[in-house]
């Protein structure tokens, strides 16, 4: 069995893969400094370019009240199984808003 060099940290967060031809809601099941597995029944196929979502918990961050937070990066889809998908990072942007829809 192969080891991965990077932790991976069991962890569900709502979030969006948007492939060239759509949009699909997902739920991480566990994320790293590199990369992330997706629980997802629609099959993106090994390959595919693709931009991520991630939305992450804001309770703590009380300055940014009814705000939320997110993470957008891009990403290579390196694995598809029955029931999840996992994609390699290009580069992560975190983005603030005051508002949603911002």
């Amino acid at each position: 069995m192969k080891k991965r060099c990077r932790e991976r940290i069991p962890l569900r967060l709502a979030a969006t893969i948007e492939s060239k031809d759509r949009s699909v809601n997902v739920l991480t099941r566990d994320i790293s400094s590199v990369g992330a597995y997706f629980d997802s029944e629609n099959n993106i196929p090994v390959g595919s370019e693709v931009e991520l979502e991630v939305y992450l918990p804001l309770k703590e961050l009380k300055e940014l009240k009814g705000g939320r937070a997110r993470m957008k990066v891009g990403g290579t889809v390196v694995r598809v199984e029955e029931g999840g998908v996992a994609v390699l990072f290009r580069g992560v942007r975190l983005l603030l808003s005051e508002k949603d829809g911002e």
